[in-house]
């Protein structure tokens, strides 16, 4: 039998995720060097340079592969699971490059137009902390000590998805 059978039966699901070069092998084939060819060739750009797979999609595509292999050895199928972490490299994000911040003269074409909007109090916030636009849309008077020249990020508006807003928590402690 091939990888397939233990997918998800939606055909759909297996095309999105890019599974069907890799489902089509026989269980006895597949390999953690096949998994790791295959993965491969999902990281590898397309030719106009963008990626093929977003992170979180590839994530996915090693998660529902590993799943159904798991799944082979548990009907005793094969004896081992070929996508275990044991065995295989598990998808990992990129490393984050440097942020780019402004240059002085960006920040100062920035200002000039912020002053003139009626959101200016928040651009320059913005601008001179760096907060996120949700701990930004959380800020209250309460948070802001204008003699000290200090604002305190206590709480962040979150939009979940079922919809409406929310105050949570920042996202990090040393917001």
């Amino acid at each position: 039998k091939c990888i397939n059978t233990y997918f998800p039966s939606d055909p759909a699901v297996i095309k999105k995720f890019r599974l069907t070069d890799l489902g089509r092998l026989p269980l006895g084939k597949v390999s953690p060097t096949a998994i790791d060819e295959h993965l491969a060739s999902l990281r590898r750009p397309k030719a106009d340079g963008t990626p093929r797979l977003s992170h979180s999609s590839m994530k996915k595509v090693f998660s529902i592969l590993r799943q159904a292999l798991r799944y082979a050895v548990r009907k005793m199928k094969i004896p081992v699971n070929p996508a275990s972490s044991d065995l295989i490299d598990v998808p990992r994000a990129p490393k984050q490059t440097k942020a780019l911040a402004l240059t002085i003269e960006q920040a100062q074409t920035f200002l000039e137009f912020a002053v003139l909007d009626r959101f200016r109090a928040l651009w320059f916030v913005a601008l001179f902390t760096g907060c996120r636009p949700g701990e930004l849309l959380g800020l209250e008077w309460k948070h802001i000590n204008l003699e000290k020249a200090e604002v305190r990020v206590e709480q962040s508006l979150y939009r979940p998805k079922g919809g409406g807003w929310t105050i949570t928590a920042p996202k990090t402690p040393k917001s």
